[in-house]
């Protein structure tokens, strides 16, 4: 069974962050558990006041009976509606605190992305620069090597 929400425990509530921001799905279970007991308790306090009003009504008329429980009518409260308003705000905040986080994420994995690519790119540069100068000390190499072996030639 699960444990009867009140003013003090929607207070007390902690949430389990992910990624500095809170468990999106553990706050919309929580907002959907303070609805629910909301919903219960508005329903049985207009049976209860149904009742009263019956038995009132009884009373008045000087009847013992007591009166058939009436259908319970949809009723507002504001402190029911207050709560509400709070868990909305914080499911709002919730909700654009972690946009504001994933934004965050992005662009830090934009710039690393770009930094790689940089530092890649220079990568790219400084090997060219030495397969350029290998080809330049292999060319000249040959050339020496040819011109020896010319030399070579001559004098036999």
């Amino acid at each position: 069974m699960e444990q009867r929400i009140t003013v003090d425990s929607i207070l007390d509530k902690k949430f389990s962050t992910v990624a500095k921001g809170f468990n999106q799905q553990e706050v919309d279970e929580y907002l959907d558990q303070i609805c629910d007991e909301f919903d219960r308790r508005d329903a049985e306090m207009n049976t209860l006041r149904q009742e009263i009003a019956q038995l009132k009504a009884a009373q008045a008329n000087g009847s013992n009976t007591v009166p058939q429980q009436t259908r319970p009518e949809a009723a507002t409260d504001d402190s029911f509606r207050e709560i509400l308003e709070m868990a909305k705000r914080v499911k709002d905040q919730t909700i654009a605190d972690a946009q504001t986080k994933a934004s965050q994420i992005l662009a830090n994995a934009e710039n690393e992305a770009r930094q790689q690519l940089s530092d890649l790119t220079k990568q790219k540069e400084d090997l060219t620069a030495q397969v350029n100068s290998l080809k330049a000390s292999a060319k000249s190499y040959y050339e020496q090597a040819q011109n020896a072996l010319n030399g070579l030639s001559k004098l036999l």
